[in-house]
């Protein structure tokens, strides 16, 4: 059985690299369909060695990201230092994100961005659409373009738009799958750089949990925020696709590397978030049996998923953690 899995998970890579290969270098390519086939083998067999190969996945892409597009990080020496400071008059606003429009949300999405919408302390609430975000971004045509054609997938786009909001507006980009149970602390907007984070994360990948780019922000005109977006769109306008779907991410850990004073700031924070995974598994079970009450004392937001079937009420009529929360946001 276990060799089974690891044939189909080898034709899988086989299939990926096949069709890189006309996108990114040889070497780049064969560097991560090797590390790729020793990830699924080792995941497989159960070895020890599977953190290992994702850190070797890391470096190869590292070193590709930084081999094209270390001189635009270079023009920002100097300029990338921590520094909090005391928010403006003018509140910096929190972004969300849907392409389809409001109308199209998936239940739980809709349910999230009410949550948002009635604990965002007098903030304005921008949800982008592609109805709307030529409004408040200016996107390079070849970045559209490749949008259009699938080159690039939504997810893909979206981690350009929440960089260029940040960096020519400031504030919070949150998914429209984090939940927020309590009215938004102000401190989340006095620092460059503010991200949900784990104080012990996952080598899977390159972030290792120490930011989490469903909730991201910092400050306007950020020089680490303006850097980040010059990255992503310099790439954008390249290449022909993402290598790998958390592009944005490595670019992050690429800024952390090269600025290590900035990285220690925010290694600083004391923003350990661990609790915002705990209401998802409990979303189905009867709201009276769980600890519902005290994940929501203890937590301001909760990182939700909607590819899975919620129910209001249990095979008994008893009201879930899901029903509740349809009875707290609904009508926000």
């Amino acid at each position: 059985m276990k060799m089974s899995v690891f044939v189909k998970r080898f034709l899988s890579c086989l299939k990926l690299s096949v069709g890189n290969l006309m996108k990114f270098p040889l070497s780049v390519v064969f560097k991560l369909f090797c590390v790729n086939v020793s990830i699924a083998y080792a995941e497989v067999k159960d070895a020890g060695d599977v953190k290992k190969n994702y850190t070797k996945k890391h470096r190869v892409i590292k070193d590709y990201l930084a081999s094209c597009y270390s001189s635009i990080i270079d023009r920002y020496e100097g300029k990338i230092n921590w520094t909090e400071q005391k928010e403006s008059d003018d509140l910096c606003p929190i972004w969300m994100f849907w392409w389809q429009g409001e109308e199209c949300m998936p239940e739980l999405c809709r349910i999230c961005y009410e949550s948002v919408k009635c604990n965002s302390a007098g903030r304005k609430v921008h949800l982008l659409t592609k109805h709307n975000y030529s409004e408040f971004l200016d996107v390079p045509k070849d970045i559209l373009g490749k949008v259009e054609d699938g080159s690039f997938c939504i997810a893909n786009f979206a981690d350009i738009c929440r960089v260029g909001l940040i960096a020519k507006y400031g504030g919070l980009w949150l998914d429209c799958t984090v939940l927020l149970t309590k009215q938004i602390e102000e401190s989340w907007f006095a620092r460059p750089f503010m991200s949900a984070k784990l104080n012990s994360g996952s080598d899977i990948f390159v972030s290792d949990s120490r930011w989490m780019t469903f909730f991201i922000g910092g400050f306007k005109n950020s020089p680490f925020f303006e850097c980040l977006r010059e990255l992503l769109e310099e790439y954008g306008k390249r290449e022909k696709a993402f290598v790998d779907y958390l592009v944005i991410d490595y670019f992050i850990d690429l800024l952390m590397e090269r600025f290590p004073s900035f990285a220690a700031g925010w290694n600083s924070v004391d923003f350990d978030s661990r609790g915002f995974y705990d209401l998802m598994p409990v979303m189905n079970e009867a709201e009276e049996n769980t600890n519902f009450q005290e994940l929501l004392s203890e937590n301001v937001f909760f990182k939700l998923s909607y590819k899975f079937s919620l129910e209001e009420n249990t095979e008994s009529g008893q009201l879930t953690v899901w029903g509740k929360l349809k009875r707290l946001y609904g009508k926000c």
